[in-house]
């Protein structure tokens, strides 16, 4: 179709490659409880009953909301969150629900919303799945106050020595109050091991840091940039808490 849609069409790709992670998480936990990848909002909260006539936005598993605008030349639409802290995948914009808001989605920045404390496993750039390298993993996660739990799995990603235990799965919860973030990777379940040697901590809203601990020993190679604070870690399988103090 040409510019400027073929460039949106390539970003829109390489998101949905670097979501794999997550993607194939959920479908992980699709095949062990049957909830949904797709996920109406009343799925999630059933107690609001605004949710039981939200038909054109839906959840993506419990951390990701997704508005889509379906008619062309418009760029703004109503869009409700339900309860508890959303951030604007973008733009960082934080959001307390339960709310109503009208919300600007151009061409090439759908209506994407994180929930606050949920950890979204991303990968790196891809043209394909067969690309090569699955350096770095990254956690991506929008502190706010409370707490939230999200669960990691991997494989081979073909055949079946899953069913062998052949698989790594690890929750991933984060914490933050009183000036204080606690991100923690529980221990690597399963047998498989992930080749690669990074996974990368990706918090985002945050310019400033007094400190960052990383299984209590001081860590100083973070950095702060456009809001956003990066920390390094390795590959490792026992549990993994990270603490950063504002």
């Amino acid at each position: 179709f040409g510019e400027p849609y073929e460039s949106v069409c390539r970003e829109m790709i390489k998101l949905r490659q670097r979501l794999l992670p997550y993607l194939y998480s959920l479908f992980d936990e699709c095949h062990r409880t049957g909830a949904p990848i797709l996920r109406p909002l009343l799925f999630e909260y059933p107690a609001d009953e605004t949710t039981y006539t939200a038909d054109d936005e839906f959840l993506l598993g419990d951390a990701l909301l997704v508005a889509p605008i379906t008619r062309p030349g418009t760029e703004h639409r109503h869009v409700y969150l339900p309860e508890g802290t959303w951030f604007h995948y973008y733009s960082g914009e934080r959001f307390e629900g339960p709310v109503h808001i009208l919300a600007h989605a151009p061409l090439g920045e759908p209506a994407l919303y994180v929930r606050g404390n949920s950890a979204i496993p991303m990968g790196p750039d891809a043209a394909h799945t067969n690309a090569g390298p699955t350096d770095p993993l990254t956690l991506l996660v929008y502190p706010s106050r409370g707490e939230g739990e999200s669960t990691l799995y991997e494989d081979l990603g073909n055949g079946f020595g899953y069913q062998e235990g052949e698989y790594a799965r690890r929750t991933i919860s984060c914490e933050s109050s009183d000036g204080r973030i606690t991100l923690r990777l529980g221990e690597r379940q399963g047998s498989f091991v992930p080749e690669r040697r990074e996974v990368r901590l990706e918090l985002r809203g945050i310019t400033a840091a007094q400190s960052v601990t990383i299984n209590d020993e001081e860590h100083t190679s973070y950095r702060i940039e456009g809001g956003i604070l990066t920390v390094t870690l390795g590959e490792e399988a026992g549990r993994t808490t990270v603490e950063v103090v504002l």
